[in-house]
């Protein structure tokens, strides 16, 4: 590739110097060009683009005028593979924090992506971080982000700027989790009342989703072998419920204590009765699972945990009404606190005090790889620096030892 330069003079007087140079995007007899006041400035812009050219790294100037809308349409059109839940998050975020609505745009709806410099991003980062906490202000710069690595991918920009940007710490505001001991378990669930009291042991001894939990069907509990099969998730997708995949969309089966087979043995022989409007399930349809209603309680899609009326469950008006009213009643102060998701918590603590290996506890909770396993858990583990240094300890004491046989000196 090479460019050349032209000088122009103009009737003023004024003489500027003309830089072109082959397209790089476009290719063939394409041009760009610029003007410049010096021939030594036009020539550095032409061995600056035949570097960037050579390198992939060039940019046409004109496609970072787009819009940041325009790049998040073309970003939310990747997301094929999003679960439901995820792809509403990343809705919710653009339409409160980044582009807004027609009716009130937001602070990037139009602003050029090649306009968001590490500065322009830092006041924005630091903004929100003056009204939201830490974690929510990492959600809202993770979705800005992978709209602008999307306009690094496709060349409307060089360098994302949100690589130089620097995050509040992470955690701020977070809630740490509740361990229950199993005492602690048994007086919640039997504290929740007798229609949820099998729901809080499966919970706290199966580590389920919550989601897990309310598309449990029939089909899926196993009690000849003892075993209870995770094969979809219920969503609450902005108020509307639906059936997919678990949350790392595989399936696991998980196997039962004997006491929770019995528990759950008895809980579906003694169905929800509710006629007027039969009994929530899951339909297999051309578009996938989907809720739907059966007239007989032991259907095999009939879903194991339902509300009093025998309609699926919402988990956060169960959470508010329910979960946590009882848990505040019946614990201690600071066990008191524990959202519903800290029974799952809990499956993995009862599970390392009897001596679980951490490959087990991940296929039990369903973590995608063992590095969350023990990113979550491993501060629960006995140490392993600790039994070195006692088995160390052991066998230099061990040498220290002297030998059975002694050499015996006659005296005299």
């Amino acid at each position: 590739m090479a460019g050349h330069i032209k000088r122009r003079t103009y009737p003023s007087g004024r003489v500027a110097w003309r830089a072109r140079f082959p397209d790089p995007v476009k290719g063939g007899t394409a041009q760009i060009e610029r003007s410049f006041a010096t021939k030594r400035e036009a020539q550095d812009w032409i061995d600056e683009v035949k570097h960037a050219a050579r390198t992939g790294l060039y940019v046409n100037p004109a496609h970072a005028k787009r819009t940041v809308l325009d790049v998040a349409q073309e970003w939310q059109a990747t997301w094929a593979d999003l679960a439901p839940k995820t792809r509403a998050g990343y809705e919710s975020i653009l339409e409160r924090h980044i582009v807004g609505t027609a009716e009130e745009p937001g602070r990037f709806r139009r602003a050029q992506v090649g306009a968001l410099t590490p500065d322009v991003v830092q006041g924005f980062v630091n903004d929100l971080a003056a009204q939201r906490k830490p974690n929510t202000v990492r959600r809202v710069y993770s979705v800005l982000r992978g709209i602008l690595t999307l306009a690094v991918q496709r060349r409307y920009i060089g360098a994302n700027p949100c690589d130089a940007v620097k995050l509040p710490k992470k955690g701020g505001g977070q809630r740490e989790h509740v361990y229950l001991a199993g005492e602690e378990v048994r007086t919640l669930a039997e504290s929740i009342g007798v229609h949820w009291r099998v729901l809080v042991y499966v919970a706290a001894y199966t580590g389920l989703r919550a989601g897990e939990l309310w598309a449990l069907r029939r089909r899926d509990v196993d009690l000849l072998r003892g075993t209870l099969t995770v094969t979809y998730g219920l969503k609450d997708i902005r108020g509307h419920l639906e059936i997919g995949p678990p949350k790392t969309h595989q399936r696991r089966t998980i196997s039962l204590p004997k006491f929770l087979r019995e528990m759950l043995a008895e809980h579906l022989a003694s169905p929800t009765r509710h006629p007027r409007h039969g009994y929530a399930a899951v339909a297999q349809t051309s578009d996938g699972p989907k809720l739907a209603w059966v007239e007989d309680a032991g259907h095999p899609d009939a879903l194991v945990f339902v509300t009093p009326g025998g309609r699926p469950v919402r988990h956060g008006l169960f959470y508010r009404r329910v979960f946590s009213p009882t848990a505040r009643g019946s614990l201690p102060a600071e066990q008191g606190r524990c959202r519903f998701h800290d029974l799952r918590h809990t499956c993995a603590s009862l599970a390392i005090e009897q001596g679980a290996h951490p490959k087990l506890i991940q296929a039990r909770l369903g973590h995608e790889n063992i590095t969350t396993t023990l990113n979550e858990y491993g501060h629960l583990f006995p140490s392993v620096e600790a039994a070195l240094a006692d088995a160390l300890d052991a066998g230099f004491r061990a040498a220290e030892q002297p030998d059975n046989v002694r050499e015996l000196r006659a005296e005299g």
